[in-house]
């Protein structure tokens, strides 16, 4: 088994660039880690949906990384390293191998694992995706927030004029029923987000002040 050595992950269920990082993330700092070879494909899917993998990958990597915490070293069950030699994914698990986590790695520290890729040898890992990803997933950080407070404020806003007014606002049409604006609106948040997010985001935000 292959390992890299003292590296930084900030795990999350959604995965973001390093230079999305929050100075109040919850930054691991990994002492060792198990990593493992994939084809371009693969690695693909891992980043994109929703996966399972089969069980024997989680014996083999059960406890195999460690993690600095203050002045011990303890163990995660189930995680690794996921790289096809040009991009490196980090993944946590559950006991049933669906990966509830995913980090990305600093660029010199992501540099070190293609590089030692590179020498490896593919392994083959049996998975199933249980849900294709979307859109949503290829937000920024930002913007994933920003949609996060949108939907939050259009379910909890009792308001109808408010409402009605951001409606016409936004698409210059007349709407007098509570749900049609609500739909509507949610409809073109997931199919035309550049278009309109900012003016829902901005016009919440003024009610908030």
């Amino acid at each position: 088994m292959n390992f890299i050595y003292d590296i930084l992950l900030n795990f999350n269920k959604d995965y973001y660039e390093f230079y999305e990082w929050n100075l109040n993330d919850d930054i691991c700092h990994i002492r060792k880690m198990p990593i493992f070879k994939l084809t371009t494909k693969q690695l693909t899917d891992m980043f994109n949906n929703e996966i399972q993998v089969e069980s024997n990958l989680m014996k083999y990597i059960y406890n195999k990384t460690e993690i600095f915490l203050k002045n011990e070293v303890k163990t995660i069950n189930y995680a690794c390293l996921l790289s096809d030699g040009d991009n490196v994914l980090a993944v946590k698990f559950n006991k049933n191998g669906v990966i509830i986590s995913k980090s990305s790695l600093l660029i010199e520290e992501e540099e070190e694992v293609t590089d030692l890729v590179l020498r490896m040898k593919l392994k083959p890992i049996d998975y199933k995706i249980t849900k294709i990803g979307n859109h949503f997933q290829f937000k920024t950080r930002k913007e994933k927030e920003i949609e996060k407070f949108i939907k939050t404020k259009i379910k909890e806003e009792t308001n109808l004029e408010k409402l009605r007014y951001l409606y016409f606002d936004c698409f210059g049409k007349k709407e007098l029923d509570r749900d049609k604006i609500i739909n509507r609106i949610k409809k073109e948040i997931d199919t035309n987000w550049d278009e309109i997010y900012l003016k829902i985001y901005n016009f919440f935000k003024l009610l908030s002040h």
